[in-house]
């Protein structure tokens, strides 16, 4: 199958399209490299150009870089396009754009129209915020998190977001907080369109395993979206556990780095934790299994059984200091031979769930059973 992925969430698109292309579909992404992180793409992708409106100072110039930015986007994107798709991937609903000379970055709704009047099924992921997310997740355990998102979405925008859950086949979502929004959402419009979560893939193929152990114990958490991972609870968590064990614990707090190079800075991360504030693993927890690491993050019963799988290696925490400090101080208290088997369970866990391939091979079936 011809494969075009709209959107990309911290590699998400990358790694799917590693497995998509193992299994013999050739898969092109329309993306802007997820900002900061200037994810890499190769030729047969196309990375379209985000205006910034703080670009320039002038406000004239600021004007006429808008424009053009527009132009060329449009003009990129229409020749991009020309090609004949057999399934449209869109990861989120956020990157379709209402007209075609909106300064927004994205696949203008006219567009994505045309693709599905011509035949072409699509597909959407719940992955990221939308307007179900915000509303039904606060009646979830962590649904405070989502208060500060009540007024991101416009009545303009809510009516787009229906009118693409109304075009897609299916609805993926990547976890339990998106599974039951979606489910719950517009007087259970879409239940039938919502299928079980599937986790997000990572190339553990090509990833080396990494969990070696120095004179210090090195834990990492990535700054990026501090409120959305509850990483307030974390990092305060982390500076308590290194006061108390300044010989034996080493911090590492990377932030907004672009993809490649945040990747690069983890071979010696000994526990990597992803955030406090969800009930299963996002892209963080992923790249940390892979690399055979211990992971702390989102790890709960309910999101564990929508998904399909008891045993998941990663130790659940909660926008609480003293539980994350305690679980970091359980893992720092075992003998180094017990940290070497977590890190195993990891690095196993991966390779039988969340590998590229794998995971592209349940999208594979979706998009065939409902093409």
């Amino acid at each position: 199958m011809n494969i075009l992925i709209v959107g990309e969430f911290s590699g998400f698109s990358k790694n799917l399209k590693v497995g998509l292309n193992e299994l013999g579909h050739k898969v092109s992404i329309m993306s802007t490299g997820d900002n900061f992180k200037k994810i890499k793409i190769d030729e047969s992708d196309i990375n379209i150009l985000k205006y910034y409106t703080k670009r320039l100072n002038n406000k004239y110039l600021n004007f006429i870089f808008r424009i053009i930015i527009v132009y060329l986007n449009r003009v990129r994107l229409k020749l991009f396009l020309k090609k004949n798709y057999d399934i449209i991937f869109l990861l989120n609903a956020g990157f379709i754009v209402p007209g075609i000379f909106s300064i927004k970055a994205g696949l203008p709704l006219k567009w994505l129209k045309k693709f599905i009047i011509k035949g072409t099924p699509l597909f959407l992921s719940a992955c990221g915020l939308s307007p179900a997310l915000v509303k039904h997740a606060k009646e979830l355990k962590y649904g405070f998190a989502y208060n500060k998102y009540e007024s991101l979405y416009n009545d303009k925008d809510i009516r787009q977001f229906e009118s693409i859950c109304e075009l897609c086949k299916k609805i993926i979502p990547m976890d339990y907080e998106n599974e039951y929004s979606l489910k719950k959402y517009n007087s259970y419009s879409y239940i039938n369109k919502v299928v079980r979560p599937i986790l997000l893939p990572y190339d553990v193929s090509n990833t080396r395993y990494t969990y070696y152990e120095t004179d210090k114990i090195i834990i990492t958490h990535g700054i990026n979206r501090y409120d959305a991972k509850g990483s307030k609870y974390i990092l305060e968590a982390m500076h308590k556990i290194k006061n108390k064990y300044p010989e034996s614990v080493d911090l590492f707090i990377p932030e907004h780095l672009p993809y490649e190079d945040y990747l690069a800075c983890l071979d010696k991360t000994n526990i990597f934790i992803d955030q406090c504030l969800g009930y299963g693993m996002g892209v963080n927890a992923s790249i940390g299994l892979a690399m055979g690491k211990i992971v702390l993050g989102g790890c709960e019963e309910e999101n564990n059984k929508s998904i399909g799988i008891d045993a998941v290696p990663v130790i659940n925490i909660e926008p609480n200091v003293d539980q994350i400090y305690n679980e970091l101080e359980k893992l720092i208290l075992l003998p180094s031979e017990a940290r070497f088997k977590i890190s195993l369970s990891s690095r196993e866990f991966a390779e039988k769930y969340i590998d590229s391939k794998i995971i592209a091979k349940k999208y594979e079936q979706i998009f065939i059973d409902n093409k």
